[in-house]
């Protein structure tokens, strides 16, 4: 699938052969002007992380299993110490 528009073009492709890595799919974008990635997925992959999280999903924070996670963003205030 393609989207363009008259300045940008965002291509989907599909990979048969193996799972997509995360460093794989950040060596295709182009860095020139980046200031920021932000990625979904991936979360068994080691890389600096911010922990979504809403109350209303009743899953548990990630932090405690992933010390890749340096932040947590929440729609309530944690009720547990993110560094014990």
């Amino acid at each position: 699938m393609v989207i363009a528009s008259d300045n940008c073009i965002a291509k989907i492709t599909t990979r048969k052969t193996q799972a997509i890595s995360l460093e794989d799919t950040l060596k295709q974008i182009d860095h020139e002007y980046l200031d920021l990635v932000l990625v979904e997925g991936f979360k068994h992959e080691y890389f600096p992380k911010i922990e979504l999280h809403r109350n209303c999903t009743k899953n548990p924070y990630i932090f405690s299993q992933d010390t890749s996670v340096v932040a947590i963003a929440a729609d309530i205030k944690p009720d547990i110490n993110p560094r014990n």
